[in-house]
């Protein structure tokens, strides 16, 4: 497959209007070196006519190889801004790897935009160096797809650099070594780290305790709200089957289908975020203030935010079991060994919520 057949552009560029000098510079050094950007100056002619709305959304959605998101207090505040990351962000949930490439010019919040996701801080860095890590990126981005396998590099921490993976130096090593079975060793650290950072809210969801911002509904207003978090359960819980069938097959594939550290790094951090939200959102539940009608209802969201984090400490607790096992095995019992790891189930709890909101419906005649 040919990379610059797969996309027509390299980079589109998200920003907002007070921004565009940052913008604009960015885009014709881009230019300079042959990558095909997205830049709205330079699609003048094409986009005469056309319905921006349908049009930058099919952009920033599937015509890009990468997004660059240029985040600002600006950038937060602006209608189109929003269509652009909003579509980016949709894109980034299908994608197996990173697509969103944050430059931050201040420490503005986005929503959608995960703290742990790595960036480059403009304020530290530079027009040429932004370019240079693109073109890197780029170039790694066209080895995997016009290649394919693993991204070999250098063999060292550069590796990382380029990826823009924003590691630690035990995960740094890990890369830098590529020792046998260093795609599980890499997923593990990761994933470890991640649970080890939800210990605090975890604690509050198991103890019981309630967020400060509690909230009040009537019965009727309940009902509607809780009926999307249902749905938006559902979806996280396919979320997290997913990625854990990525996660097993990028560390324990074939060796011509192993994963990528950028895959392999991405897959564990979107599991980590995924552990993060059933943690914080069991303890929002917790902190609802509603008739005790729904008091069964509100227990059974609380206890399917636990299996949800419990599937995910299951998943690492059994792939650093058939991990260290093979480890202890010589090296022709390595080579024939098969793992077994088994996709955590979705949690039985969601179907008794279903059934529990089917009564309240019954009772309530909704």
């Amino acid at each position: 497959m040919d990379f610059r057949a797969e996309f027509d552009y390299d980079v589109a560029l998200s920003f907002a209007g007070e921004d565009r000098p940052i913008a604009c510079a960015i885009a014709e050094s881009l230019s300079s070196r042959n990558i095909r950007v997205f830049y709205d100056e330079f699609e003048e002619s094409n986009l005469w006519g056309k319905n921006l709305y349908d049009h930058l959304a099919d952009v920033y959605f599937k015509r890009a190889a990468f997004c660059l998101m240029i985040i600002s207090s600006s950038y937060a505040q602006k209608a189109w801004a929003t269509h652009e990351r909003q579509r980016a962000q949709a894109r980034a949930f299908s994608e197996k790897r990173e697509y969103i490439l944050p430059l931050r010019l201040d420490d503005t919040q986005i929503p959608g935009v995960d703290p742990t996701v790595a960036y480059v801080d403009y304020r530290k860095s530079s027009v040429d160096k932004v370019v240079n890590l693109l073109e890197e990126k780029l170039n790694v981005k066209r080895s995997r797809v016009n290649g394919g396998g693993r991204v070999q590099g250098t063999g060292s921490a550069l590796d990382a650099a380029i990826l823009g993976l924003n590691l630690s130096e035990a995960e740094l090593r890990v890369i830098a070594e590529r020792s046998d079975g260093w795609e599980c060793r890499l997923f593990l650290e990761i994933l470890r780290g991640e649970i080890e950072s939800c210990e605090g809210v975890k604690l509050d969801l198991e103890y019981g305790l309630v967020s400060s911002k509690a909230r009040q509904f009537g019965a009727s207003e309940f009902f509607v709200w809780v009926s999307g978090q249902l749905e938006l359960l559902i979806r996280q819980e396919n979320a997290f089957t997913r990625l854990a069938q990525e996660g097993l097959r990028a560390v324990l594939g074939p060796e011509d289908n192993a994963g990528s550290p950028a895959s392999i790094v991405l897959i564990a951090r979107k599991m980590g975020s995924l552990y993060r939200w059933a943690a914080e959102w069991g303890v929002e539940f917790r902190s609802v203030l509603v008739s005790d009608d729904f008091a069964r209802l509100l227990d059974l969201y609380g206890k399917v935010s636990l299996a949800l984090m419990k599937g995910v400490e299951g998943l690492y607790r059994e792939l650093k079991s058939t991990f260290d096992h093979w480890c202890g095995l010589d090296e022709r019992a390595k080579a024939e060994y098969q793992p077994q790891v088994a996709v955590p189930l979705p949690s039985p709890y969601t179907e008794e919520i279903g059934r529990e909101m089917e009564r309240l419906r019954k009772i309530y005649r909704w």
